[in-house]
Formats: structure tokens, sequence, C-alpha cells
């Protein structure tokens, strides 16, 4: 038996069944596995942000995702959370 066909376009070593962006193979995280990133920005007075990982890839969040009590974070502190699908599936 041969080895699955890359996507047409793909990188080389993508498989059959990954998506690509820009040349990029995009393959989700693991499930519920933890990634670490840094808050690069958060507005207060709507309560949403956005962390990014080492990767360079970044995750909206709502305050009620920050789990210690508080609704507010500061831009440039480090967090370990895990990525999942909203309410609205984004």
């Amino acid at each position: 038996m041969s080895a699955p066909a890359r996507p047409h376009g793909a990188p080389e070593g993508a498989r059959a069944g990954t998506t690509t962006v820009r040349g990029w193979v995009d393959v989700p995280p693991a499930r519920r596995a933890p990634l670490v990133g840094r808050v690069v920005r958060f507005d207060e007075a709507r309560g949403v942000g956005e962390v990014e990982t080492g990767g360079g890839r970044r995750y909206g969040f709502h305050c009620t995702a920050i789990t210690d009590g508080t609704r507010a974070i500061s831009p440039g502190t480090a967090v370990v959370f895990t990525a999942r699908m909203g309410a609205l599936g984004r």
C-alpha cells in the first residue's frame, strides 16, 4: 500500500486530510492540550482580549475565562490555556 498523497500545493511532508494555509500545514492543537502564550491586548471596557502563542498563533478570549476571579489582565502576562470553540463556533 502506498503512502497517502499530499494535498495539491501542500509543502513536502503534508498528508492527505490536512489543510494548508499559505504553504503551512494547519493542524489544530491536540484536544484539550494546554498551550502557553502571552496576552497581547486586552480591552477592559469590552472584556475581550487576545493571547499569542510562541508560534505566532492568536486566540481570542473573554474576561469570564480568567480563572483567578478577576475580570482584567495586563498585556504581557504569561498564561497557560486550552483552546476550544466558543458558543458561536469561533
